[in-house]
């Protein structure tokens, strides 16, 4: 459980996540456009979804690392054919900034597809609907967020926190590129201690779950 005490309820808004206008404070926005691209077209970025494909696509056999380091035999499986993708250029806007912050807004190529996720423990037996995203043509990324997913195995994200909470997030992440393919499993739990005059608390509690490939080192 780690604490972090700031000076200001709109930094505590910021620490928590808040809509990009809070209040009185502007904060920098990312515009996006979205564009279609044919599976086999380059994409602004100069790559193909086909390409990125052929780094991800097909059935992998990894071990399944969790946190007390126990392990179980994980197979995984991205399917898709390009079809639905769509490049997103995004551009950091800063009109009508009132707070001196930066924001990174990297143009990206999405690809739908689906993600087959099972371990020998019984723990996972899933099928995701997924959006590879890349940003280059020999790397690509997926996120699921567990909270938001009713999940055929008998893992619980609500049995990992071991403090009270307001708010939590969990989710699995997975990186494909040239050299294999690693992920994790991991969230946060983050509770409001309230304010004392202008200073306000929050606690929060990262759980690391679980990992796979070179994220299980």
């Amino acid at each position: 459980m780690s604490r972090v005490t700031v000076a200001s309820a709109a930094a505590a808004a910021l620490l928590i996540g808040c809509h990009p206008k809070n209040g009185d404070v502007n904060y920098p926005e990312c515009v996006e456009t979205p564009t279609a691209v044919a599976p086999d077209d380059i994409s602004p970025g100069g790559f193909a979804a086909t390409d990125v494909l052929a780094v991800t696509t097909g059935a992998r056999e990894e071990t399944l690392t969790w946190h007390d380091r126990t392990t179980t035999p994980l197979t995984l499986e991205v399917v898709s054919d390009g079809a639905g993708s769509q490049w997103i250029d995004s551009v950091a806007d800063y009109t009508g900034v009132s707070i001196d912050i930066g924001i990174e807004c990297p143009s990206r190529l999405e690809i739908p597809a689906t993600l087959d996720f099972a371990t020998a423990d019984g723990a996972f037996a899933e099928h995701f609907d997924v959006t590879l995203v890349a940003r280059t043509v020999d790397a690509a990324e997926l996120h699921v967020d567990l909270m938001d997913s009713a999940l055929s195995g008998t893992f619980d994200p609500t049995d990992w926190p071991t403090d009270d909470y307001d708010s939590m997030e969990m989710g699995l992440n997975a990186v494909f590129d040239a050299s294999g393919d690693s992920g994790t499993i991991a969230g946060s739990t983050l509770k409001d201690e309230g304010c004392d005059g202008d200073t306000c608390s929050a606690s929060s509690e990262q759980l690391d779950v679980a990992a796979w490939g070179a994220t299980a080192g």
